[in-house]
């Protein structure tokens, strides 16, 4: 006999020492939740899982579960039985006949390769144009890169399969209530990460974990009659009587396709470019630019949970701020991609430029916490894609040249970057290349610096220390795309017949869920639909 138990409270404090793993021994908390003896519950499965962390004292997990317990059980009559499972939308597709089996796949981030994915389970065979290379070479690049500082412009922390999601913290919460994101995290466990993830409200794989798991994916693609083509960077679309009928890539090379599905990813902006150059319709968006704040994690863990060292069977604290100044005074800021126990990267594929990024281990155990602090920029500030780039492309190189032009970061203490003061109080970080002290506050836009000031300042109020024992490391400009390519209601193709676009670089996502989504949503209608 199976049962819902909905609203299970297991408090942190009550939770043995000796225990690990919470997820695994839930049995005795079931037991007193309900009233059914332990011998009578044969397993169990979780459904859902939070942390509630708004009473430090009171720190506990909340579960949903599913459990299997004996037929003579009285007690579990008094629980409401599992619903029917409802096929999920992507798995009731019919494969349709009459479309080509070889499209054109641009990038192998999250967007192109989900995309490829259900592409190929419906029997096409797709062509994924990648112009990095595959994991395991990628992480030699990065590697070379770290040691000697000399960046492999092609083959890097954002360039190269699964895309700048792949050396990230591997975060899958995202705002989106999309049906298709149950398809996603199956797909993931399916590809080795861990199950967890189908239950948690806030899951994460880890940088450690990610590359194995787009590596399966990969495979099984191929097996399914995909193929893959590293180090193959497009350069541009061939058209047709009006009409996308294949790539080229920057050997000059054409490869031809029924359709091409573009998801190129927000930092390929001369694939960008090259697609307007050609007519593509696009528009200017809103997007994000700000900087890495660093603290310590014990002093994260302390301020959120009150406890350090945690316990094993609880993982690294961490954080969401927004900063909303009252009458429009300034723009308003929030933290992004929170990274517990993680490390600064250099997210970057240019010499002569350094943004950052965070990533951080599947068990979050690193000694620092780190996250971006961002602030919208207005469209309507710029004319034109040129601008919103150049715009982008200066601060980095100012960043880049603040730091001592080797990749080495600019850094500045948080209270002196409020004060405008250039102050590093310890050069101590996760950042590899190192830190110089530097002034950040005027390397960012001053509407941009007066924000993410202003956020300090409310942010040191609801977590004493916020700013007094931050450094703000980098900026953050890889963060979402000024631009939007225009897509069809109904077909969802560009206003090239044949060009689909999706994810990050496209300008319909922000981060590894949404733009997993937005790739499968794209392959999804032209399995509905067929193409033109």
């Amino acid at each position: 006999m199976r049962i819902i138990l909905d609203g299970l409270r297991v408090f942190v404090k009550k939770v043995p020492v000796s225990v690990t793993n919470l997820d695994q021994e839930l049995k005795p908390f079931i037991s007193s939740f309900s009233g059914i003896p332990e011998d009578d519950i044969r397993s169990y499965r979780i459904l859902r899982k939070t942390l509630d962390a708004r009473e430090r004292r009171k720190l506990h997990f909340i579960f949903k579960i599913d459990v299997d317990v004996v037929e003579s059980s009285k007690q579990a009559a008094k629980f409401p039985s599992p619903s029917l499972q409802v096929s999920h939308p992507l798995r009731q597709l019919s494969p349709l006949k009459g479309i080509p089996l070889n499209p054109v796949v641009v990038g192998s981030g999250p967007a192109g390769l989900m995309a490829a994915l259900l592409l190929a389970e419906y029997g096409l065979k797709p062509i994924i144009c990648e112009r990095g290379r595959d994991v395991n070479s990628r992480h030699e690049d990065i590697g070379q890169f770290l040691q000697s500082r000399q960046l492999n412009t092609e083959s890097n922390y954002l360039f190269g399969e699964g895309g700048a999601g792949t050396y990230s913290d591997g975060k899958l919460y995202t705002r989106i209530n999309d049906p298709a994101s149950s398809y996603v995290l199956e797909s993931f466990v399916a590809a080795g990460a861990p199950e967890e993830i189908l239950y948690l409200k806030r899951p994460h794989i880890g940088s450690d974990m990610l590359p194995k798991m787009v590596k399966n994916i990969r495979e099984k693609i191929i097996s399914l009659g995909g193929s893959f083509l590293w180090s193959t960077a497009v350069s541009d679309v061939f058209i047709e009587k009006k009409r996308c009928r294949g790539v080229i890539t920057s050997k000059g090379e054409k490869i031809e396709a029924p359709f091409v599905l573009m998801a190129p990813g927000l930092s390929a902006r001369d694939i960008i470019t090259a697609l307007i150059g050609n007519g593509v319709n696009y528009f200017l968006k809103g997007f994000q630019i700000g900087c890495r704040v660093e603290h310590s994690q014990s002093f994260v863990n302390m301020f959120q949970y009150g406890i350090d060292p945690l316990p094993p069977f609880l993982s690294a604290a961490e954080y969401n701020f927004v900063s909303r100044p009252p009458n429009d005074r300034n723009a308003g800021a929030v933290t992004f991609c929170m990274c517990p126990g993680g490390e600064i990267i250099p997210a970057v594929n240019q010499q002569g430029r350094l943004s950052t990024n965070g990533m951080s281990p599947y068990g979050r155990n690193g000694h620092f916490a780190n996250s971006a602090i961002i602030v919208n920029q207005d469209p309507s500030g710029f004319k034109t894609y040129v601008d919103a780039f150049a715009f982008i492309d200066n601060i980095e190189r100012l960043a880049f040249e603040a730091g001592g032009s080797d990749f080495a970061a600019p850094a500045q203490d948080a209270y002196s970057f409020v004060r405008g003061e250039e102050s590093l109080s310890s050069s101590k970080s996760s950042y590899r290349f190192g830190t110089v002290s530097a002034r950040i506050d005027t390397i960012l836009p001053q509407r941009t610096a007066d924000a993410v000031s202003e956020a300090l300042i409310h942010f040191e109020k609801m977590a004493a220390g916020f700013m007094t024992s931050g450094k703000i490391i980098g900026v953050e400009t890889h963060v979402s795309s000024p631009v939007r390519f225009f897509r069809h209601p109904e077909t969802f193709q560009s206003s090239l017949e044949g060009l689909y676009f999706a994810g990050e670089g496209a300008g319909y996502a922000g981060g590894i869920m949404s733009s997993a989504v937005d790739g499968l949503n794209i392959a999804e209608k032209i399995l509905r639909n067929g193409i033109s």
